[in-house]
């Protein structure tokens, strides 16, 4: 008898033990999951890779002040014609409150300045760079120009590289990081043939939506 209330109490220990253990581990967990590749049309976005704090994760909810999220992601065309690529965000899933309180990179996150005072990401005039209205922000990084299967350009690449960065502001209120998160990167092309110079705003195709909540 002695021997089975000493088993139970060493069963009940290691269930404890195991139920502590998993509070303390972090909401945003690594994912082994493959690469996703998403495609539209002959445009394809593949190895999309979504990170928080440099940990592969699955979603970016629940917030904390100072997170990093990152969205990476190769894109190739099978397409014969070479293209304009930019990629376009679009935050209006997210909370109006919360947005005040992100800094948002398209491209690499830069070293040196940036993550010095919060941006307002649904603000089109204080946030150069915006194309869309005030209701549907958008954001394109300066267009690159991917080679096709039957064109190279002199500064063509052969993989356009898709890189979005948003941190957290570390004084962020904690209310509104329980607030929506949503952002959606559309992947947009436009022919490089029929637009030489720098497509206009009206002349973008869209592709692949890679969607980060």
């Amino acid at each position: 008898m002695k021997r089975l209330a000493l088993a139970i109490v060493a069963m009940v220990v290691i269930l404890i033990a195991a139920v502590l253990i998993a509070t303390r581990l972090p909401d945003h967990t690594d994912s082994s999951e493959a690469d996703d590749v998403v495609s539209a049309g002959q445009i394809r976005a593949e190895r999309v890779r979504i990170r928080v704090n440099g940990v592969r994760s699955s979603a970016v909810t629940p917030l904390r002040a100072g997170d990093l999220i990152t969205l990476h992601a190769d894109v190739t065309t099978t397409g014969s014609a070479s293209q304009w690529m930019r990629t376009a965000l679009d935050f209006s899933g997210t909370d109006p409150e919360l947005a005040k309180h992100l800094y948002v990179y398209d491209g690499p996150l830069p070293t040196g300045v940036g993550l010095k005072a919060a941006v307002d990401v649904t603000d089109t005039v204080t946030f150069p760079g915006y194309v869309g209205t005030a209701d549907v922000p958008r954001l394109a990084n300066p267009p690159m120009v991917l080679n096709g299967a039957d064109e190279s350009e002199a500064a063509g690449l052969e993989e356009y590289p898709l890189a979005v960065a948003i941190y957290v502001d570390p004084a962020t209120p904690k209310e509104l990081l329980e607030r929506p998160l949503a952002m959606t990167a559309t992947v947009q092309s436009s022919a490089y043939r029929a637009h030489p110079g720098e497509p206009a705003n009206g002349d973008w195709s869209a592709g692949p939506q890679l969607p980060v909540q």
